[in-house]
């Protein structure tokens, strides 16, 4: 029961049918009840759930710096974290064991590239019983004036659930390119490489080294 303390029209303690009354900082104050909330937890919902949860954890491990990059024209009333969430929700398999994030049906992210890289080849390199880099490759026409500059390169490892961003140490036209390997990572896990190519007239959003713009002829 709540106790009035000046009347009918001052402040009181405690609970008076749907509402609760307190005080904070020698102000009185009113609230309603928090009403209870239905959540049922159909077969549908918990898939739909379990889903949006692989997403967000996706989406979470790039920072606002890669999402600025990978996001050059901004879409309005959408933040660059949603529109990565919607991008990667509509990459998804459905199968006996419920629905699922598939990296190999994304064939670009961001709206920042709209180059065709063709058919992307990841293969592993070992030292010894380590993996030590994935060696990367694309069908594209590299002799386009745009593959004469650097870009970066996309790494999703579906197995562990990890993206990652790394800057290509050459120019984009080069044979292959080689990506360190990641704590974590191991030789069959399932890979896709996504890559990114910087256009002359987007801003580079720096975060680790991919604020480089012009990189220094490489030490033998």
């Amino acid at each position: 029961m709540g106790k009035i303390k000046s009347g009918i029209l001052g402040g009181f303690n405690g609970k008076v049918g749907s509402v609760i009354g307190a005080s904070w900082k020698g102000i009185s104050y009113m609230r309603g009840i928090a009403q209870s909330i239905k959540n049922p937890k159909t077969d549908a919902q918990v898939v739909q759930r379990n889903f949006f949860t692989e997403i967000t954890a996706l989406t979470a491990q790039l920072s606002e710096d890669q999402l600025k990059t990978f996001f050059p024209k901004p879409v309005s009333g959408k933040t660059y974290r949603n529109l990565l969430f919607k991008q990667l929700a509509e990459a998804c398999s459905v199968d006996d064991s419920g629905k699922h994030f598939d990296a190999s049906l994304l064939t670009t992210l961001g709206n920042a590239s709209t180059l065709d890289f063709g058919e992307v080849s990841v293969a592993t390199r070992l030292n010894g019983e380590e993996l030590e880099a994935l060696s990367v490759s694309f069908n594209a026409d590299k002799t386009a004036e745009a593959f004469e500059n650097y870009g970066a390169f996309i790494v999703i490892d579906a197995t562990k659930g990890s993206i990652h961003c790394f800057n290509s140490t050459q120019k984009m036209n080069a044979e292959s390119h080689e990506i360190p390997a990641q704590h974590g990572w191991e030789e069959n896990d399932a890979f896709v490489v996504i890559p990114f190519l910087y256009k002359s007239h987007v801003a580079i959003h720096g975060f680790g080294t991919m604020a480089v713009a012009e990189r220094p002829p490489r030490k033998r």
